[in-house]
C-alpha cells in the first residue's frame, strides 16, 4: 500500500508543470452577455468587473466582455451569461441576481478547465477559485499523509514474528 501511495505521489508530481499552470491562467477568455436593456447589461458587467477596478484592468477586461447587441458581436466566446428572467439555452448561464455566488459555482462546476483563467481575469470568480485550489491541495496532502503513515500503524507481514 505504501509503495502504491508513493507511485501515486510521483505521478502527481510529474504532472505538475508551472508552465502549464501559467498557460491555463493566462489564456484569454471571452464572455458573451445577453440582456434586454442597457441597465441589465450594466448589471452583468458590474458582476464581472466590480467597481473599484483600476482603469487599465477595466479597459482590458472590457475587451473580453461582449454584448449580444454589439455592432460586431464576437463569433466565439468561452461562456455566455444571460440576464435573469430571459430564456437561457443549454450551455449558457443565467445570472442569479439574488445569489451571485450560485452563478459562479454553476459556471465553475461546468467549466472547470477555465477556472484558473476566470479567477485570474475576473474578480467575481477569484474567491471561489482560490477556495477550490486550497481544498484540493489540502485533500491531496491529507491523503498523502494518511498513506505514508499507514505502515507505522499497521504492521507489514515482514514485521510479524
Amino acid at each position: 500500500m505504501m509503495l502504491r501511495a508513493f507511485k501515486q505521489a510521483r505521478a502527481v508530481f510529474s504532472l505538475l508543470s508551472a508552465d502549464e499552470i501559467q498557460r491555463q491562467a493566462e489564456q484569454p477568455l471571452h464572455i458573451g452577455l445577453v440582456a434586454d436593456s442597457i441597465g441589465a447589461y450594466a448589471e452583468l458587467e458590474n458582476f464581472l468587473m466590480p467597481a473599484g477596478l483600476l482603469r487599465d484592468a477595466y479597459r482590458r477586461q472590457m475587451h473580453q466582455v461582449h454584448r449580444a447587441d454589439d455592432v460586431e458581436p464576437r463569433n466565439m466566446v468561452d461562456l455566455v451569461l444571460y440576464e435573469p428572467g430571459l430564456p437561457c439555452p443549454k450551455g449558457a448561464y443565467s445570472f442569479h441576481r439574488e445569489d451571485p455566488e450560485a452563478t459562479v459555482a454553476e459556471i465553475l462546476h461546468d467549466k472547470d478547465e477555465l477556472a484558473l483563467a476566470l479567477g485570474r481575469q475576473f474578480p467575481a470568480f477569484r474567491h471561489a477559485v482560490l477556495e477550490r485550489i486550497i481544498h484540493t491541495v489540502a485533500r491531496e496532502n491529507a491523503l498523502f499523509a494518511v498513506a505514508t503513515a499507514l505502515p507505522n500503524v499497521i504492521p507489514s507481514l515482514i514485521e510479524l514474528p
